[in-house]
């Protein structure tokens, strides 16, 4: 997976990187759909929690659904320790005892598949790449989303006629507001609700069967949901009720979600989530004075209409991408989790692989460092910007939103997914008799338990982020650190260096020679993230068996038979090398990341150096005189310029003053928030007046020099008194 490192080009670049490893990107989202669809992972997270023991519904493939489920079998050990299973009708009334031998047993089952899926996920995290995703941030921006979606063929158009229309709604009238006048074929009215993130995106439209002779009836409408991505439209049915004449009320039900899951025909039910309410009251109030109509309120709710039913479809549309792709919806993970312990749980993971898709670290790093190899521009740097991966647009209606990408933490590390995923894997014991899973205090591999290990990593993560109060505290108590875990390192690095450069979430234009440098540091993070690919190839080899049809194309996947016939030993054993590997990956990213910013620091402190010493050497040339020649007298030679601060970069030669060439200090030109200098300029020097008068020069030049200095008058007075002498300067 990923090729050889010997194949590693000098010049490592994004593209580079990205050709690269795109099979690898490719088995990684294969294995993603075999650990969410055929080892069907969630379902041994449930295992873990006692209800979920106590019900056995738990399953690897369709046969051992059978052998655990409808066998009625439950597991058990003898004399060895060795996991068999006997008819749950022998198990009916265990003692307290077996109960708790029973669930670490079911924990002991969930941990190793869901251990498996953990290391895979962490994994993962760390090679999400899109070479796009710069050209592609706020990927809707500028986009009609009434056009998002839609088949071939099939057009956007206006509707005349027809039972339903915003000027006939019956019953519906409520919903007048949060339509509108954008239709879809015969899906009706497009509503107002967009979506927050990209995995609650959507476009939903809203038709009704209206019958304005009896507008007191029961009526029926349909939002048809198409999420972004979905080839067919989901529907979900609602009805309206009128409390009758005299009466401004409204009982409007949900009914289920009609779907096809993908790839079949057939239509399914689903009934809704429980947080979204099957039945509620609509409440309708004359309008203010002024204005015709009613306004519209959902009783026992202060959320406006739109607001409500906005939150509604929030929650909804997972659930309908869920139910069409065949995968579980987070919301349904959440609630699955509820009883499960925290290093066991995967729907972050899985939000994360499925959703989010943050960059791999190393690759976020290099691209927040110069967003583009610099070649013979300057380059633009994020350093001072952890959002440079974020983009927010607004709708025609208000709504925001938020496409991120970069995975970067900003307040604390909880907020990097694949550190997060990373802290699950140093809980490496079942204590067996105690249904927990704990870190391991036995020595490992090199001779370290996991408790240490896990100590020292908290330890470095946190010098290198600046939470200095972590590491006092990790020599001082650090069983309470590690119970707080990894998460709650506070990022305070990245607001100290920005104080310095002067920067607060903006971006940072580096001059060429700058950037030149700093490009430095972006291609071995790309190089470190190309080695670290091919490593992490091994380490999915162990996990699973990825074959390939060369005539069809077809992968087949199973788990690794050495893993199978190894059991836990091998599991652990694979545990501890993805651990050791990640550790050192996610240090090396920080370090070179670290050094790139210290290369920009260093330009900076250089040039604030030259603005320093550049009203300095002016100083020290003032107070040279410089003679203005009259009739008869030859000006003496210049002075000697005072010497010229460092310039950053290279230096530029360059006509002075007084003729001959020399090296100058560089000029800063300070944009927002500040622009390294690119072209060294000399500190002009000092001139006196016929007057005795000492008149500075200003530190930008023009083509009329001595007119800025000296005045109009005095530069012409002066012009043609040297015209009369003829005095010629002394030859250089």
């Amino acid at each position: 997976m990923g090729g050889s490192s010997s194949s590693l080009p000098g010049e490592m670049g994004h593209q580079q990187l990205f050709d690269m490893t795109k099979d690898t990107r490719l088995i990684m989202n294969k294995l993603l759909d075999y650990g969410l669809h055929k080892i069907a992972v969630s379902e041994f997270v449930k295992l873990s929690s006692p209800e979920g023991c106590k019900n056995y519904v738990m399953f690897l493939t369709n046969s051992i659904h059978k052998l655990f489920y409808e066998l009625q079998v439950a597991p058990g050990t003898d004399k060895r320790g060795v996991i068999f299973f006997r008819s749950i009708k022998d198990l009916t009334e265990p003692t307290a005892q077996e109960k708790i031998e029973r669930q670490s047993l079911c924990l002991t089952l969930a941990y190793f598949y869901t251990r498996i899926f953990q290391i895979y996920g962490s994994i993962a995290l760390t090679l999400i790449d899109d070479i796009n995703d710069i050209s592609q941030i706020g990927i809707f921006d500028g986009i009609d989303q009434s056009q998002s979606f839609g088949a071939p063929g099939i057009h956007l158009s206006t509707m005349s006629g027809g039972a339903f229309s915003l000027t006939t709604m019956g019953n519906f009238q409520f919903l007048k507001s949060y339509l509108t006048d954008q239709t879809y074929a015969s899906e009706g009215f497009r509503t107002r609700y967009v979506g927050t993130t990209s995995s609650t995106t959507a476009n939903i439209y809203f038709t009704a069967e209206v019958d304005g002779q009896n507008a007191a009836s029961t009526q029926q409408g349909t939002f048809a949901i198409g999420y972004t991505g979905a080839k067919e439209f989901s529907y979900l049915p609602i009805t309206s009720t009128s409390a009758g004449i005299g009466s401004n009320n409204l009982t409007v039900s949900f009914g289920k979600i009609k779907y096809q899951k993908k790839g079949d025909a057939t239509e399914r039910e689903a009934t809704l989530p429980d947080s979204i309410k099957k039945s509620i009251t609509i409440s309708g109030q004359i309008a203010a004075t002024g204005t015709v109509g009613y306004t519209y309120k959902v009783a026992g709710s202060t959320a406006s209409l739109a607001d409500y039913f906005n939150k509604i479809f929030t929650i909804l549309v997972p659930y309908v991408r869920s139910l069409v792709e065949g995968t579980s919806s987070s919301v349904a993970f959440n609630q699955s989790e509820r009883d499960v312990q925290p290093q066991l749980k995967i729907s972050k993971i899985i939000q994360n692989l499925s959703k989010v898709k943050p960059l791999g670290h190393c690759i976020a790093r290099g691209m927040q460092l110069l967003r583009a190899a610099p070649f013979d521009k300057d380059g633009i740097s994020s350093i001072c910007k952890p959002k440079f991966m974020e983009s927010t647009r607004v709708s025609n209606s208000g709504m925001k939103t938020t496409v991120t990408r970069s995975g970067i933490p900003i307040t604390k590390v909880e907020e990097s997914p694949g550190l997060s995923a990373l802290a699950q894997l140093f809980y490496d014991t079942v204590q067996f008799g105690t249904p927990q899973v704990l870190i391991g205090t036995v020595p490992g591999k090199d001779g370290v338990s996991s408790k240490d290990k896990y100590l020292k990593f908290i330890r470095t993560m946190s010098r290198m982020f600046g939470d200095t109060t972590r590491m006092t505290r990790a020599a001082a108590s650090p069983d309470d650190v590690i119970k707080e875990g990894l998460d709650a390192i506070s990022i305070q690095r990245d607001k100290e260096l920005c104080k310095i450069l002067g920067v607060s979430d903006q971006d940072m234009q580096l001059p060429n020679s700058v950037a030149k440098v700093v490009y430095e540091s972006v291609k071995k993070l790309f190089g470190r993230q190309y080695n670290h690919a091919v490593k992490c190839g091994a380490i999915i080899n162990r996990l699973f068996r990825v074959q390939r049809d060369q005539s069809s194309g077809y992968f087949q996947i199973s788990l690794s038979p050495t893993l199978i016939q190894g059991g836990f030993p091998e599991l652990n054993s694979i545990n501890y090398d993805a651990r050791e590997l990640l550790m050192s990956y996610y240090e090396d990213c920080e370090t070179t990341y670290l050094h790139g910013v210290q290369d920009i620091i260093t330009a900076k402190r250089a040039a604030d150096t030259a603005k320093v010493q550049q009203p300095q050497a002016q100083q020290q040339s003032d107070r040279q005189p410089v003679f203005v020649p009259r009739t008869g007298v030859q000006p003496p030679t210049a002075p000697p310029a005072g010497p010229a601060p460092p310039a950053i970069g290279p230096t530029v030669a360059g006509p002075t003053m007084a003729g001959p060439t020399m090296a100058g200090p560089a000029m800063a030109r300070p944009t927002a928030p500040f622009r390294f200098p690119t072209q060294p300029q000399v500190p002009p020097r000092s001139a006196i007046s016929s007057r005795g008068r000492t008149i500075k020069q200003p530190v930008r030049f023009s083509n009329q020099q001595g007119i800025n200095i000296l005045g109009r008058n005095e530069f012409q007075r002066r012009t043609n008194s040297t015209k009369r002498s003829r005095v010629q300067a002394p030859p250089s």
